[in-house]
């Protein structure tokens, strides 16, 4: 009795103790941060921000920059910045499967908030991309690793001749799935010219199960092989949660760099695409 009680008095000492730990974390100069995208049907659109530090909350943006859109070595387009969000600009460029496409970026002498520059993105070429054949709500009996309940999914078929990259974005209720762990993105590596209509793929399920009532809006773009690796370095070390299996961690090099000097990379990525979309209620 008495080792049991001395036992439980340890234990309670121990939930007890807690230390305040103080991190010292160095302040460090802000990086630039270049994300940006042209398909063939939504325009071009780019972010010019700025890191800051961890405990500041979001990435400031960077006004009054010049931001062009080259198609196949060619300037398009010049972007002009939101009225409402600062750092966020917009064009009217599209383009076309087979272009290839690039961003300048130019920070004037007196932008207070960041250093004065060019910064270029490696050329991206707008590949090809198959149409959703179908979108759809079903429900789905609980098996061994799904719970029974509304499920949404997807049919296309993958076009002959492997090299294909894509990704899916989702909106669930008008919001976008944003996590790391919401990144889907995939290769035709074993799944060249097949069918994703459970014969012989199955269907490529998005999300579920959800309740009756819910929307949903997909889409599905092409990507480049180093888009395709950049997003996955990025869901390694972002879906990082501690474990004994986690990659170690990574630098996360993007395609935006320091006109003249390639080894002086900004953060972030400016890829082109051709999407196709399809929108979906849960039904009974």
């Amino acid at each position: 009795m008495k080792k049991l009680l001395a036992i439980f008095f340890v234990a309670i000492s121990l939930t007890s103790c807690r230390d305040i730990i103080e991190l010292d974390i160095p302040d460090t100069a802000p990086l630039l941060i270049v994300n940006g995208v042209i398909t063939d049907t939504v325009p071009v659109q780019v972010q010019v921000l700025t890191s800051a530090p961890y405990f500041s909350g979001a990435n400031p943006g960077v006004s009054n920059a010049s931001v062009f859109v080259f198609e196949n070595g060619v300037r398009i387009d010049s972007l002009i910045e939101s009225d409402t969000a600062s750092g966020f600009y917009y064009g009217s460029a599209v383009g076309y499967v087979g272009g290839t496409y690039s961003i300048e970026v130019q920070i004037g002498s007196n932008n207070p908030q960041f250093e004065s520059g060019t910064w270029v993105s490696s050329d991206e070429e707008l590949k090809r991309c198959p149409p959703i054949d179908s979108f759809y709500s079903e429900y789905r009996e609980k098996s061994l690793f799904q719970p029974e309940g509304y499920y949404v999914a997807a049919h296309f078929h993958e076009a002959e001749g492997k090299g294909d990259y894509y990704r899916i974005r989702a909106w669930r209720n008008d919001s976008l799935l944003n996590t790391p762990f919401d990144l889907q993105y995939f290769s035709d590596e074993f799944a060249d010219g097949l069918n994703y209509n459970n014969d012989p793929l199955p269907a490529f399920t998005l999300d579920g199960p959800k309740p009756v009532g819910t929307t949903y809006k997909i889409e599905l773009g092409s990507i480049t092989p180093q888009f395709f690796d950049f997003l996955d370095i990025l869901r390694q070390q972002t879906a990082q949660v501690g474990g004994t299996f986690d990659p170690p961690p990574a630098a996360i090099i993007g395609n935006i760099y320091r006109k003249g000097d390639p080894t002086d990379y900004a953060l972030g990525y400016f890829n082109a695409s051709k999407v196709n979309f399809a929108e979906t209620v849960i039904v009974q």
